[in-house]
């Protein structure tokens, strides 16, 4: 674009969270390899064109901490004047995912990655109900307890490393590849008819069971849900399930309480005494909302990752020829970027609105404090940024009007 002055930009979230990355800056030409993170020495008022570098945005991208991901991310420009046009050439968005520092991990890292489907919420959701039936049947859950699951969420994300799932708070997260080696994802995940018990009681799957070679998805989902109960690794009073690590093909569990009995006293009559099992009060399981998103967003100008906490937006070069121009609110420009969706649409709107959807292309891994991270690549279509009819001006204090 030919005046960077002229141009209003925000990002949108799925939930609506709307944040000001920035708003009438600069006096010459084009946005290239421009990126915004909360955590940028520099503010992006200090900078000048093609800001190239890395900015701190005019608001905070840590207003969307703890957002689903999931859905369709816009990054909304608007041009506050007439005549000049620009074109939004390329722009991602980054979500990072920070550990939470209760991870189950994989033993050991694969001999080669899984070609299985990634979980699905779909697939999630049954395992997550066993995995609660089971703690309530242990005798460990007590009614607090269990009413305290009712609040946790499930996140399906790119965990790093060889992590299989994290809690962080109330939520808990599940790698989407478990790690590489694929999961096992049990349609009756009420027995454990695909294991066979060793004489330590370890279950583990047999050779030609479909857990052989997989990572048992009940397995951990316990193990998750047994660190939002309040027990810590390796904790002994809740059995082998909060073991940090997790063979492939094993299956762990939690342990069960031994049931106490009572004695009935002998009749008169002079029959035997009776021993019969003490009486148990039923609880229903909880139910527990199962989402698919990882917590917050950093946005960057690197069409790839996923993480959460640290933010960052990657605009780049848009350019058209100059023009003299008087102040008059013209159009808006929408672009969309779905985290989720596998496949991109790019259309034209009447009103001189473009909306773009695209869709993540790769997951990569990363060693350092974050856990993983997750990109949604930017599309090649290239929607223009039209001036639209004059209307009132918009109050925002910087002489210009918005539509």
């Amino acid at each position: 674009h030919s005046r960077t002055a002229d141009l209003d930009v925000f990002l949108i979230s799925p939930t609506g969270t709307r944040i000001e990355l920035f708003t009438d800056i600069g006096v010459g030409a084009d946005f290239i390899g421009t990126t915004l993170d909360d955590e940028a020495a520099s503010d992006i008022n200090s900078g000048i064109n093609p800001y190239s570098g890395v900015y701190r945005p005019e608001g905070l991208l840590s207003g969307f901490d703890g957002e689903n991901m999931n859905g369709v991310w816009t990054l909304e420009i608007t041009d506050d004047m007439k005549k000049q046009t620009g074109t939004l050439i390329d722009w991602a968005l980054v979500i990072e995912h920070v550990d939470g520092g209760q991870l189950m991990n994989a033993a050991a890292a694969p001999a080669t990655i899984s070609a299985t489907a990634a979980l699905t919420e779909d697939a999630l959701a049954p395992i997550v109900e066993e995995a609660i039936a089971r703690w309530v049947a242990s005798g460990l859950v007590d009614a607090s307890a269990l009413a305290a699951l009712e609040t946790l969420t499930f996140e399906i994300g790119d965990l790093s490393g060889l992590a299989l799932g994290d809690t962080v708070g109330g939520t808990i997260i599940l790698d989407s590849d478990a790690a590489g080696y694929g999961w096992f994802i049990d349609a009756t995940a009420g027995d454990d008819g695909e294991f066979t018990q060793s004489a330590d009681g370890t279950l583990t799957a047999g050779a030609g069971s479909e857990a052989a070679g997989r990572m048992d998805l009940l397995t951990v989902v316990m193990h998750e849900i047994g660190h939002a109960l309040g027990f810590a690794d390796d904790d002994p009073a809740a059995g082998a399930v909060m073991s940090d690590t997790l063979e492939a093909g094993t299956r762990l569990v939690p342990a069960a309480v031994e049931q106490d009995t009572v004695t009935v006293a002998a009749a008169d009559d002079g029959q035997a005494a009776a021993t019969q099992p003490a009486p148990t009060t039923e609880t229903d399981s909880a139910n527990v909302e199962t989402t698919a998103a990882v917590a917050s967003v950093e946005i960057t100008e690197q069409p790839a990752a996923q993480t959460a906490t640290t933010e960052t937006v990657t605009e780049t070069e848009a350019s058209a020829p100059a023009a003299d121009e008087s102040e008059q609110p013209a159009s808006t420009d929408t672009m969309q970027s779905s985290a989720t969706d596998s496949s991109a649409t790019d259309s034209s709107a009447p009103d001189s609105t473009a909306t773009e959807t695209s869709a993540p292309t790769s997951t990569t891994a990363d060693d350092s404090a974050t856990d993983g991270t997750a990109a949604v690549a930017p599309q090649p279509d290239q929607p223009v940024i039209d001036p639209a009819p004059t209307g009132p001006g918009n109050g925002n204090g910087k002489g210009r009007g918005r539509p």
